[in-house]
């Protein structure tokens, strides 16, 4: 991961419009962050098994599988979005992820997620408007 994607990681965490932003900061500062290249699987090789993931770069395409095997767009996540976040909080949702180009994401431990929840209620109502969002 490059210093562009770490400035890109901030940026992200800059950009988030809800309160608190030291907390998006501090969590999106200290994650994981990895590549997965267009037309993989996201997550690649068990990367989201238990975490979300802020998209720092690229396009990741969310999908369900229908069961004559069509695939059925739920949306398009891009720079400021999260990946993962409601499985990551709730447990499979069901849906497939994939990058459209070349993907740099910050891995989000659920653990690290729930901590920053339990610490400031703020960051906890921020993850709820998160998912809320993310299910309209």
């Amino acid at each position: 991961m490059t210093r562009a994607h770490e400035s890109r990681a901030l940026a992200w965490a800059a950009q988030r419009s809800r309160e608190p932003l030291a907390a998006w900061e501090e969590l999106i500062a200290g994650a994981p962050k990895v590549t997965v290249a267009a037309a993989n699987a996201v997550p690649a090789e068990g990367l989201l098994d238990d975490a979300a993931a802020a998209v720092l770069d690229g396009v990741v395409r969310l999908y369900s599988v229908a069961s004559g095997g069509r695939q059925l767009t739920v949306r398009y996540c891009r720079f400021g979005d999260l990946v993962g976040l409601s499985s990551a909080l709730a447990g499979p949702a069901g849906f497939k992820a994939e990058a459209v180009t070349a993907v740099a994401l910050a891995v989000l431990p659920t653990d690290a997620l729930r901590a920053a929840a339990l610490r400031d209620s703020r960051f906890g109502w921020s993850l709820a408007q998160e998912v809320a969002a993310a299910s309209i």
